[in-house]
């Protein structure tokens, strides 16, 4: 069933906010003593707002710690939007991006979430719901 969950959004999806957080954890042991090596956690949270007249703005951050040491980072980004044939292009994000999303809704229990993947650095997954 992967997969069927899935359609277009359209500029009228969009409108409004939309946020996602997610953060992981990992306990590293001694693979011979068996003793605690400390412990890895990261933390990620993106938040849009599309507005109707095709303006949007974005805030993404970024916290990790590894055995004390924490780093935080902090991203904004604003300009114009445009969705067509499942692609989002987002004006003004700077460096190596180009902006260019793939964008479609995904039908859940509670309602539909917005996914945009980057369609430069793949990596880049977000699966985000709609606040207002």
């Amino acid at each position: 069933m992967f997969g069927y969950n899935k359609f277009n959004a359209t500029a009228s999806d969009l409108v409004g906010e939309w946020k996602n957080s997610s953060g992981a954890g990992i306990e590293y042991y001694n693979v011979y003593t068996g003793a605690s090596a400390g412990m890895a956690t990261a933390h990620v949270s993106d938040h849009f707002v599309f507005s109707s007249n095709g303006t949007y703005t974005s805030e993404h951050t970024g916290t990790s710690s590894f055995q004390g040491s924490l780093k935080h980072g902090k991203s904004n980004y604003n300009g114009a939007y445009t969705l067509q044939d499942g692609t989002l292009i987002l004006s003004g994000r700077g460096g190596s991006d180009s902006g260019e999303f793939t964008c479609y809704l995904e039908a859940v229990k509670a309602g539909v979430v917005l996914r945009l993947v980057n369609k430069q650095h793949t990596g880049i997954n977000m699966l985000l719901w709609k606040v207002k």
